[in-house]
């Protein structure tokens, strides 16, 4: 394994990140890695940046999503993506912050400790899926805020990508309350501190172009079969797009497939394409 980056490289990765938000920039991809192996793919494919999935790290240990993995199992994750691609700025996922106890501190340590191993961004989210509610706002605001605070202390510029799950959890009824609503946080959390808001679920376009209308940060969406029309979320103005667990979810399926044939005694599906052992070995030298 390689040597982590030193501060003056994880400066450069965190402007080059915070780059990519830029309004007059266009919309940018962000793959979603769940290992070093993944991240790998995803960088030789010259992805501007990675981001970490956390359903992925859980999948590929055996567990469900939902802060079901210990932090320490982010930790490696997060060094094992650092070591293998060193150049491309690398985002983690750090759902509601790993505190079994929502002690504020405890997520600003952790998040310190990420951008301490090279990580230049964070995801950190306020769903509470079991009761389909959300944050309340002050608190929220207050945990990014927080989490802010630790750009000056270790002179790192990080983007702070903070994720309302108001639309994903459909928390209000009516259409336009999940609208306001979501536009209040919004603004809410840029005054605290937040470089961009996450807005996962099932948005249609003309929510989209509002949404768009009415908030002044950078706005991350996610793949989603409603409405994935990448061209023309960049002319709306979107600055980032997430892949979320879509990729780790289709090399599941895949195996699932492969293990299923296998079981009947049918290796076709596993041996017949071309990224065969000489391949896969050439293709992931010099890791």
């Amino acid at each position: 394994m390689t040597n982590l980056l030193n501060k003056s490289q994880k400066i450069s990765n965190a402007k080059k990140f915070k780059e990519l938000h830029r309004n007059d920039r266009g919309l940018f991809l962000l793959p979603n890695a769940w290992n070093g192996g993944s991240a790998k793919v995803f960088a030789k494919q010259n992805f501007s940046a990675i981001g970490t999935t956390s359903a992925g790290i859980a999948y590929s240990l055996g567990y469900s999503d939902g802060e079901n993995i210990q932090f320490s199992d982010i930790i490696r994750v997060t060094k094992e993506i650092v070591n293998v691609v060193q150049n491309v700025p690398l985002t983690v996922d750090v759902e509601r912050g790993y505190s079994g106890t929502e002690s504020l501190s405890e997520v600003v340590d952790n998040v310190g400790k990420l951008i301490d191993i090279g990580a230049v961004g964070v995801n950190i989210e306020d769903g509470l899926p079991d009761t389909f509610s959300v944050d309340n706002q002050d608190r929220f605001c207050e945990k990014i805020a927080k989490v802010a605070e630790l750009k000056k202390q270790l002179e790192i510029p990080f983007v702070i990508n903070a994720r309302t799950d108001i639309y994903l959890l459909q928390v209000f009824s009516h259409r336009d309350e999940l609208f306001n609503r979501t536009v209040e946080r919004a603004k809410a959390l840029k005054d605290c501190g937040a470089d961009c808001i996450f807005i996962p679920g099932a948005l249609d376009k003309d929510t989209i172009v509002n949404l768009r209308a009415s908030i002044e940060l950078p706005i991350n969406l996610f793949v989603h079969p409603q409405f994935y029309d990448v061209k023309e979320l960049d002319k709306i103005g979107i600055n980032r797009l997430s892949s979320g667990s879509a990729p780790v979810r289709t090399v599941f399926n895949q195996l699932k497939t492969v293990s299923d044939e296998f079981s009947k005694l049918n290796c076709n599906e596993m041996l017949n394409h071309p990224f065969n052992y000489a391949a896969a070995n050439e293709y992931f030298q010099n890791c």
